[in-house]
C-alpha cells in the first residue's frame, strides 16, 4: 500500500489511532439525524480507523434492498462513497473535495440480513486529490462482493 505523504497539511491533521476512531464515530453518528441522503448509512458501526484504512459494519435491512431482496447497486455506491470520503476525511478534515470518479464491481450478491464489513483504504493522497478503494465483505465467511474506486479532487 501506498504511504500517504507527509505534507503539512497532512501531519497537522494527523492524530493517533483512537482518535481517529472517535472522529469516525461522530461522523457515523450524525448519519442517524440527517435530513439528506447520508440517513440510509444510520447503522454503519466504525470498529477500525487508522490514517490509511477504515472499517466499518453494517447489516443489511429492507431500505437497502432492490426487488429482487439484494443490496441495491446505487446503494453499493452509496456505501463506496460515503466511507471512502470519511476514509480520506480522517487525515484531511478541513479541506473541500468532490468526486471525480466512483466505479463498483459486483462480485457477488449481498442478501437481506448479511452483515457486512466495509474496508476504505487511501492508497494515495497529492496535492489536488485523493485515491481510495472500498471492499464489502461479508462477515460470516469473508466473501468479497463489491469492489469500488473512488477518486476525490481538492477544490
Amino acid at each position: 500500500m501506498t504511504q500517504l505523504p507527509e505534507t503539512k497539511q497532512h501531519k497537522e491533521n494527523v492524530s493517533n489511532d483512537d482518535e481517529l476512531l472517535e472522529f469516525a464515530l461522530k461522523e457515523f453518528d450524525s448519519f442517524g439525524k440527517a435530513a439528506n441522503f447520508t440517513r440510509i448509512l444510520a447503522g454503519f458501526l466504525p470498529v477500525s480507523a487508522k490514517r490509511d484504512v477504515l472499517t466499518c459494519e453494517f447489516t443489511v435491512t429492507t431500505p437497502h434492498l432492490n426487488g429482487k431482496e439484494k443490496l441495491h447497486g446505487g446503494q453499493s455506491l452509496t456505501i463506496i462513497d460515503v466511507v471512502t470520503s470519511r476514509a480520506i476525511s480522517l487525515t484531511q478534515r478541513n479541506r473541500a473535495k468532490a468526486s471525480l470518479e466512483l466505479s463498483a464491481s459486483y462480485l457477488l450478491p449481498i442478501s437481506s440480513g448479511d452483515e457486512i464489513i466495509v474496508i476504505a483504504r487511501v492508497l494515495h493522497i497529492d496535492s489536488k486529490t485523493a485515491y481510495s478503494e472500498c471492499e464489502l465483505r461479508r462477515k460470516n465467511d469473508g466473501a468479497l462482493c463489491v469492489l469500488g474506486k473512488h477518486t476525490m479532487a481538492f477544490l
